[in-house]
C-alpha cells in the first residue's frame, strides 16, 4: 500500500488526496495557462513549440513520467549533460524550457522549489555577419522553380515571400489570412504580424511589413491554394505525430522550411 501511494499519490485518502503531477503533465498545464495569459505575460507560440520539441526529445523520455517534486537538480543536470554532448544548443533550449516551466509553477505554488536556478548550460550562438549578393539571390530564386528542387508549390511560394519580405521562417510559415491586407482594390498592401507570433517582442506593438506588388501576388496565390476555409496561409500537410506527446503543427513548421532552405542552397550552390 505504501508503494502504491508513493507511486500514484494519496488516491482515495480523503478530499486532499491527489495524484502526483508528473513533469509532462505540469508542462501540459503550462501550455494551457499560457494560451489564456495577457499579451504582456504570454509566451509566443513559437517559443512554446520550441520548448515542447526539445523537452519531448531530450527530457520527457526519461523524466516526463516522474512526479515533479521528486525531480532534483542533479536529475536535470544529468539529462542536460547528455543533451550537450550532442548539441550545446539543444541543452540550452531544454534548460530554457525547464526554467520557464519551473518559474511559472513556483509562481503558482505548484512546486516547492525551482531546481534550475543557478544552472548553467547557456549557449549563445555566434552572431552571423553574412551579406548575400545579388547574384546569389538570383541563383536562389531560379533554383526555387527548378524541378530538381522537388518542393511543393506551397513551399516554393513561402520561400519566395521570405526572400522578398526578409521575415523569419516561422513568421512566414505561420502567416494568417487575417494578418494580410491585400487584394485587387488595395493600393497599399501590407502584412501585420501580431506581437504574439514574433520571436522578439520588444515593445508592445505588432509589426507591419509593407508588401511589394510581387509579394502581395504570391500571398494571394498561397491563399487560393490553401482554400477559402483556411485561416492558415501555409497549412501543414497531414502527417502522423513524430513522437508521443508532441504537438503537430497546423502550418508548415520552421524545421520544414529550414530543411527546404538547406536543399535550395545546395542546389543553387550558395553557401
Amino acid at each position: 500500500e505504501a508503494l502504491a501511494v508513493a507511486t500514484n499519490g494519496p488516491v482515495g485518502f480523503g478530499d486532499d488526496g491527489e495524484t502526483k503531477k508528473t513533469l509532462r503533465e505540469l508542462f501540459d498545464d503550462f501550455e494551457k495557462t499560457n494560451q489564456s495569459e495577457t499579451t504582456t505575460k504570454r509566451r509566443s507560440d513559437r517559443t512554446m513549440r520550441d520548448y515542447r520539441y526539445y523537452l519531448e526529445r531530450d527530457v520527457f523520455k526519461k523524466l516526463g513520467h516522474v512526479p515533479v517534486n521528486e525531480i532534483t537538480d542533479k536529475d536535470i543536470a544529468k539529462i542536460l549533460m547528455e543533451s550537450k554532448k550532442r548539441s550545446p544548443k539543444a541543452a540550452h533550449e531544454c534548460r530554457s524550457g525547464l526554467g520557464s516551466l519551473y518559474k511559472w509553477a513556483k509562481h503558482h505554488l505548484l512546486v516547492d522549489a525551482n531546481p534550475t536556478i543557478g544552472m548553467g548550460f547557456i549557449h549563445v550562438s555566434e552572431p552571423r555577419d553574412r551579406l548575400i549578393s545579388d547574384d546569389e539571390i538570383a541563383a536562389l530564386w531560379k533554383a526555387i522553380d527548378d524541378p530538381e528542387f522537388g518542393a511543393t508549390k506551397e513551399m516554393r511560394l513561402l520561400l519566395k515571400i521570405a526572400i522578398l519580405s526578409g521575415q523569419r521562417n516561422s513568421e512566414v510559415g505561420g502567416a494568417r489570412r487575417s494578418e494580410l491586407h491585400i487584394g485587387p482594390t488595395v493600393t497599399n498592401p501590407y502584412w501585420r504580424i501580431p506581437r504574439s507570433r514574433m520571436k522578439r517582442k520588444k515593445g508592445k506593438q505588432d509589426q507591419f511589413v509593407f508588401l511589394s506588388t510581387q509579394a502581395a501576388a504570391l500571398f494571394q496565390e498561397a491563399l487560393e491554394l490553401a482554400g477559402d476555409d483556411s485561416e492558415i496561409v501555409f497549412p501543414a500537410q497531414p502527417r502522423g505525430r513524430h513522437s508521443s506527446g508532441t504537438i503537430e503543427h497546423d502550418y508548415i513548421s520552421q524545421e520544414g522550411v529550414s530543411r527546404a532552405w538547406a536543399r535550395l542552397r545546395e542546389l543553387a550552390k550558395v553557401e
